[in-house]
């Protein structure tokens, strides 16, 4: 796992502990708002040397930034916007684009994974996409089985998985997935 994969995760581990600590330990992270998991994941990679990130970002920005207007006719599907877009320091490229998604089946993340994997396609300085799931099940078991499934079928590496302890009768999980 990479650094921005590690901080990812991290983001996603440290959103659900204060998710929980600010509901008095009722709730967990998928009673609440994508929005929360966003801006978390988001300091924990700006913390990382040598990226940016950007919230919200809309690809018709990403165009006028990169000055691509000038150097040819822009893509298509430039009135979609992302969750998180993360920019390499050193360079003019993205290196990820993310979507984040508190997801009960895989139909939650089909559409996501085919708006990443398009702006990838046609913008070839972009590097790689991923898919933050977060979701929950009454077993262990059954959340494993689901995040491998997932990756399987939306043909992603299933870089990092986490499944958090029982907490009576339910349990949560994230899957980060990469997109090949």
């Amino acid at each position: 796992m990479n650094k921005l994969e590690r901080a990812i995760i991290d983001g996603v581990k440290t959103a659900q502990k204060d998710y929980c600590e600010m509901t008095g330990g009722y709730w967990w992270l998928s009673h609440g708002p994508e929005s929360f998991l966003q801006h978390l994941i988001a300091i924990k990679i700006n913390k990382q040397e040598g990226f940016y990130v950007y919230p919200e970002a809309w690809p018709k920005k990403i165009m006028k930034e990169r000055d691509y207007h000038s150097r040819g006719r822009p893509p298509r599907n430039l009135d979609q916007r992302f969750d998180l877009v993360v920019w390499n320091k050193s360079s003019d490229n993205l290196r990820a684009i993310l979507e984040i998604k508190r997801a009960w089946s895989i139909s939650d993340l089909r559409d996501d994974r085919e708006k990443i994997g398009t702006y990838i396609r046609q913008n070839k300085f972009v590097k790689t996409g991923y898919l933050v799931a977060y979701t929950e099940a009454k077993r262990s078991e059954t959340l494993l089985n689901r995040l491998i499934s997932w990756a399987n079928r939306l043909n992603c590496d299933l870089v990092e998985s986490h499944i958090g302890p029982s907490e009576g009768e339910w349990v949560w999980a994230v899957g980060l997935f990469k997109l090949l």
